[in-house]
């Protein structure tokens, strides 16, 4: 009501002294006519706006519920796609244990070394693909995953690796996202020079009620040519940004050694 008087009054002084028209025609028909004529216009213009504002709220909500069916549709259609994933990795893993068992059985009777071997291996490979399915994991499992994956490596090389790792886990519950710890380990097997008993490849993971600390340091291979890439190391961040509320990660490439520093607190 505020805003039609408004609209009247500023028409009339529009009218009578910008314009110039006489009063006299003005009000012609008198003041109520003028006022219901005014009255008229402007209703029939709020009309015709709020159906038209009415009319594109309506396509942008039906072009809203198009977009979200479509999303609905990929987004079933990729739910589809993990499950059959999900399925096949399951069928898949299965089959391979079952096969690495039967090779154990038949391997320890003709050598007690080689059964052990793929004992081991089939726990690494079965630990990986379990671990996997949770987003944490007891550093306990972690620990114990280190101490075998150390064994199946000192088996292909015949126990000539330098390696010293030392697990102390005093708080075995501590959860933690799984194989970060691997994928520091794997890199130094990967990249480093595991020969010189005076500098050995050293690993060490703590586990306290307050924190889990992590090192790991070894001496580079200046002969391997293939790049090393910082991608896994990004991935770990994304990963401890996301399960860890506070951590500190080090890593240190200088000279001929490379250091990595891992600690994750607890409140």
């Amino acid at each position: 009501m505020l805003l039609l008087l408004l609209t009247i009054f500023l028409k009339y002084l529009t009218n009578r002294y910008i314009l110039g028209v006489p009063q006299a025609i003005l009000f012609e028909k008198g003041i109520l006519n003028y006022v219901l004529f005014d009255t008229y216009k402007f209703a029939t213009t709020t009309f015709y706006a709020i159906a038209y504002w009415i009319y594109l709220e309506s396509i942008k909500e039906k072009n809203l519920r198009i977009k979200a069916e479509i999303e609905l549709r990929k987004t079933q259609e990729e739910l589809l796609k993990t499950e059959i994933k999900f399925l096949k990795a399951q069928v898949n893993p299965h089959f391979l244990f079952n096969t690495l068992n039967f090779f154990y059985a038949e391997s320890y009777k003709l050598s007690p070394k080689l059964g052990e071997g793929i004992m081991t291996l089939t726990e690494i490979m079965r630990y990986t693909v379990q671990s996997t399915q949770n987003e944490e994991i007891p550093v306990e499992k972690e620990a114990e995953f280190l101490h075998k994956y150390v064994e199946i490596q000192q088996l292909r090389f015949h126990n000539q690796l330098q390696v010293c790792l030392e697990t102390n886990i005093f708080s075995p519950n501590q959860l933690i996202p799984p194989l970060i710890i691997l994928t520091f380990v794997e890199n130094a097997f990967k990249y480093g020079k595991l020969n010189d008993p005076n500098k050995p490849l050293i690993i060490k993971l703590e586990a306290e009620p307050t924190e889990i600390r992590f090192f790991c340091q070894n001496l580079k291979n200046t002969h391997f040519q293939e790049p090393s890439t910082s991608v896994g190391i990004e991935n770990i961040k994304i990963r401890l940004n996301k399960h860890c509320d506070d951590y500190d990660l080090s890593v240190t490439d200088e000279n001929n050694l490379y250091t990595v520093n891992l600690q994750i607190n607890f409140k």
